[in-house]
């Protein structure tokens, strides 16, 4: 049996919980990132600061260098200073630079000429050779010191010593004359490895550091932003109570009934099968109760049929005040003896016993119209058409009673 998939639900306040869901992950997004991005700024500022220390040390030795074996690196050539080395002075310039550079952190030097020759290098092998797409030897023969921190797998120092995992920075440092001419260029290693592990604790602890206040920022603000959450939640709730509350009495209003009656449900509705009830219900001679005992007493005679109303009804059933003194309940998958029932449970509740307001012992009564879905109706307009043209019938034939929709 295919029944009606008519379901008269709360509608899901999720938007300030969703609005918390989704700040919190920006938030965290936002913390990774600037977690990722200070990280690597500390790394990078860290690392700049070796290089540039290392570099001044290349410049250092360059110029004590120049200075100490000036004899053996520069000749005068028409008056002029030239970076040149002998073949028969290499075995001297190599003893003496290696016990020069013994006290240093130097592993490796080579000195090119202004046509990018290598007029000498510790790795002696090398020394004739050409280096003439060497980018960074040409920013030095241009006058600028040129360094690079990199990692060598392998490296030989002075002492013709294998060293693996060393952490090398690369200068260059342009050799000039007394007039500031440059003539040539140095190509200084400056061995850094001692610096790693304080590199790396420096940036590790300053992320530490920086994530504990981000994450207490973090946290702070988190805790703002649930507690002002809480409190939208509760104003949207509130908000969407009024939506489809009445005000008065607290039960559906007469927009929130309507939006729900025109809800299409029924469009594969058979002969036979169970349909949607319609209750329109009047209270009767309303306008002299207000007229007689003031509109404070009306409104908790109101109020009180709202809740007798409510106690005759199913959990699955829905009620509302659509108007003044205007009440409808809708039935879902209910049969039409069992509309009735409910209809005179309803009558019954509101007529049966006299409500009391302050003071007052006021008799009520109600007049209902009945009226069922029919198979083949899209929604429940024409329904509700016919429990009010049944609830008219009610009220011209006497009030304080029931009828039913003829169909």
């Amino acid at each position: 049996m295919n029944r009606p998939n008519l379901k008269f639900e709360k509608p899901h306040a999720s938007n300030p919980a969703s609005l918390l869901r989704s700040l919190t992950i920006i938030a965290t997004i936002s913390v990774l990132f600037i977690m990722t991005a200070s990280t690597y700024g500390l790394y990078t500022v860290y690392a700049r600061h070796i290089v540039a220390g290392a570099e001044d040390d290349a410049v250092d030795v360059s110029n004590a260098l120049l200075n100490a074996h000036r004899n053996l690196l520069l000749s005068e050539e028409n008056g002029r200073s030239v970076v040149r080395i002998d073949d028969n002075s290499v075995e001297a310039l190599d003893r003496d630079l290696r016990k020069f550079l013994k006290p240093f952190s130097i592993i490796k030097i080579k000195i090119y000429s202004p046509q990018k020759e290598i007029l000498y290098s510790t790795d002696r092998k090398i020394i004739g050779h050409m280096d003439g797409n060497n980018v960074r030897l040409g920013r030095a023969l241009a006058g600028n010191n040129d360094s690079l921190l990199e990692k060598k797998e392998e490296v030989l120092d002075l002492a013709d010593e294998k060293h693996f995992d060393v952490d090398v920075v690369e200068t260059y440092v342009p050799i000039r004359d007394k007039l500031g001419k440059i003539i040539g260029s140095f190509e200084i290693y400056v061995d850094v490895t001692k610096y790693r592990n304080e590199h790396i604790n420096v940036v590790v602890t300053s992320a530490i550091m920086l994530l504990l206040v981000i994450s207490a920022v973090h946290v702070g603000a988190l805790v703002v932003v649930r507690k002002l959450t809480g409190q939208l939640k509760k104003v949207h709730a509130e908000l969407e109570q009024m939506a489809i509350k009445d005000e008065l009495t607290g039960i559906f209003n007469r927009r929130h009934i309507l939006s729900k009656a025109n809800f299409k449900a029924i469009s594969r509705q058979r002969e036979g099968e169970l349909t949607i009830g319609v209750l329109n219900m009047d209270v009767d001679y309303f306008k002299s109760v207000n007229d007689t005992y003031g509109h404070l007493v009306g409104d908790e005679v109101l109020k009180e049929i709202s809740r007798r109303l409510t106690d005759s009804c199913r959990a699955s059933d829905l009620a509302g005040r659509i108007g003044g003194e205007e009440f409808i309940v809708l039935l879902p998958d209910t049969a039409m003896t069992e509309i009735i029932a409910i209809a005179e449970r309803i009558h019954r509740s509101v007529g049966e016993k006299p409500f009391h307001v302050e003071q007052h012992d006021l008799a009520v009564t109600i007049s209902v119209g009945v009226a069922c879905t029919l198979p083949g109706e899209k929604d429940l307009s024409q329904a509700i058409r016919r429990a009010d043209t049944a609830l008219y019938r009610a009220k011209n034939m006497g009030r304080n009673r029931i009828e039913i929709a003829e169909t």
